[in-house]
């Protein structure tokens, strides 16, 4: 399961997404999309414990991230501001 979700500024603004589970970390697949900007991960086995889907950053260009579960797999969704 994910149970926690923590963000942190970097140096060139570039943002740190953390996840942490109950057990070992999934092995996720993903894939980026330009416009707009996305990146996806899918993590197959993990269910979410989040109380939130969605998830405001409020660090560098990142704006917010979307954690979605399925009975197959979790999603998470981090939406880029590329006009920064």
């Amino acid at each position: 399961r994910l149970t926690a979700i923590e963000f942190s500024s970097l140096p060139g603004d570039r943002t740190e997404i953390r996840m942490a589970f109950d057990g070992a970390p999934p092995s996720p697949t993903g894939y980026t999309i330009e416009q707009p900007a996305r990146i996806v991960l899918d993590m197959p086995g993990v269910t979410s414990s989040l109380t939130e889907k969605h998830h405001n950053l409020g660090v560098g260009n990142a704006r917010k991230v979307s954690v979605i579960s399925t009975p197959d797999r979790t999603r998470a969704k981090p939406s880029i501001d590329m006009a920064l």
